[in-house]
C-alpha cells in the first residue's frame, strides 16, 4: 500500500522513476518535454542529493554525531556553546515564531533516528554540567519545581528543543553534504 511507504522509501520511487526518465550515463537529458532552465536543473540536482541522502544508513548519521560532538565547544550547554550561524539563528527565530504547524520547524524523517541520540548526548552534557552538585540545586532557580520532577529544567528544555537539536541536526547535515556534494 502506497499509504503504508515511509517517506524514504517514496523518495526513494520518484527518484528512480525520474532518474530512469531524464539521466543517461550521467548526464541531464533534455527532451522536448523538459525545458533546459538553470531552476530545473538546480531541482534535479536537488532530487539526486536526496535521492543519495536515501542511502545514509542511519550508523553513517550517528557516527557523524560523534564526529560534530568532538569538534570543541559546537554542541554543548547553554553556557559552553558557541552561537550557533547568524544564518542559522535567524532560520530558527522564523521557524519558531510561526503559527502555522505546517510553517513551523520540523524534523525530517530521514533525521528522525538521530533525536534519541541528539537527546542522550544532550543529557550526558547536562549531566557533566551538573556533576558538582549532585541534586542541582546550585544551578536551580528558585521555585523551579520542574527541575526537581523532571530532572532537567524548563530553561534547559527550551534550549534543547529550539537550538541544541535543530543544530545538531544541521551540523550532522552539513557534514554530510561537505564530505558526499562538494566538489
Amino acid at each position: 500500500m502506497a499509504s503504508d511507504m515511509i517517506l524514504r522509501d517514496r523518495l526513494w520511487k520518484k527518484i528512480r522513476l525520474i532518474t530512469e526518465k531524464y539521466m543517461s550515463g550521467g548526464e541531464f537529458i533534455i527532451d522536448n518535454n523538459l525545458q533546459s532552465t538553470r531552476g530545473n536543473k538546480i531541482l534535479f540536482r536537488s532530487m539526486e542529493r536526496w535521492h543519495r541522502n536515501v542511502h545514509i544508513s542511519d550508523s553513517e548519521l550517528k557516527t557523524l554525531l560523534i564526529q560534530v560532538d568532538k569538534k570543541e565547544n559546537l554542541l554543548d550547554v547553554k553556557e559552553d556553546m558557541l552561537p550557533i550561524p547568524e544564518n542559522l539563528k535567524f532560520f530558527l527565530d522564523k521557524k519558531f515564531k510561526q503559527t502555522s504547524h505546517k510553517e513551523r520547524f520540523s524534523i525530517n524523517e530521514l533525521f528522525d533516528i538521530l533525536v534519541p541520540s541528539v537527546k542522550e548526548l544532550y543529557v550526558d552534557k547536562l549531566d557533566i554540567r551538573d556533576s558538582k552538585d549532585e541534586f542541582g540545586v546550585d544551578t536551580m532557580d528558585d521555585n523551579d519545581v520542574a527541575k526537581i520532577v523532571n530532572g532537567i529544567s524548563a530553561k534547559d528544555g527550551t534550549f534543547y528543543e529550539r537550538t541544541f537539536l535543530p543544530a545538531s541536526l544541521y551540523y550532522v547535515y552539513k557534514d554530510v553534504y561537505q564530505l558526499n556534494y562538494e566538489t
